[in-house]
């Protein structure tokens, strides 16, 4: 799994909107299709415009979420 693929899962139950999402909840909110962020989250690489809807709606830096290694104690989350 890249940096990316486990950072977008992590964003979904940790983030700052002190909200646990589902991957239906995400999928809807985002207009993915909810068997696509099972993949994501499964090491599957996301197309740019899912990497995209996924730092506007957590506010993250698009570089942010494919480089850095978040960790759950990170204050990004908070």
């Amino acid at each position: 799994m890249s940096k990316l693929n486990r950072n977008m899962m992590l964003l979904r139950f940790h983030n700052t909107h002190k909200k646990y999402y589902a991957q239906k909840d995400i999928a809807e909110k985002l207009n993915i299709p909810q068997t696509q962020i099972s993949r994501i989250e499964n090491g599957n690489q996301p197309r740019l415009n899912e990497v995209i809807a996924y730092a506007i709606f957590f506010n993250v830096s698009i570089d942010e979420l494919v480089f850095k290694e978040y960790n759950i104690n990170d204050n990004k989350f908070y």
